[in-house]
């Protein structure tokens, strides 16, 4: 059985942070809910849990030393911000 997850993404001193998921999750958006950006996951609740490495970048912020990230969506925070959020390592999109 299947569930569809719903975590916060942390964008207080935006970049890098971790969050446990059970393995193979598919990531599906990442959004705006209110006023905090939100990352939507599908999972299989009973499957093993292991932490996901993800990286929240501004428009025109470098980040070449990364090759192995997946893109998972764009939000933008009224008042301006906009981050886009990558998963770091193989995952199923």
């Amino acid at each position: 059985m299947k569930e569809i997850w719903k975590r916060v993404v942390p964008i207080a001193g935006a970049g890098s942070f971790t969050l446990t998921i059970p393995e193979n999750a598919q990531f599906l958006t990442c959004r705006v809910q209110g006023k905090t950006p939100v990352l939507w996951v599908v999972v299989r609740p009973t499957a093993k849990e292991r932490e996901y490495k993800f990286h929240v970048f501004e428009t025109c912020e470098q980040f070449e030393h990364y090759d192995d990230l997946t893109y998972i969506g764009t939000f933008q925070i009224k008042g301006g911000f906009v981050g886009h959020l990558f998963v770091q390592g193989a995952v199923k999109l």
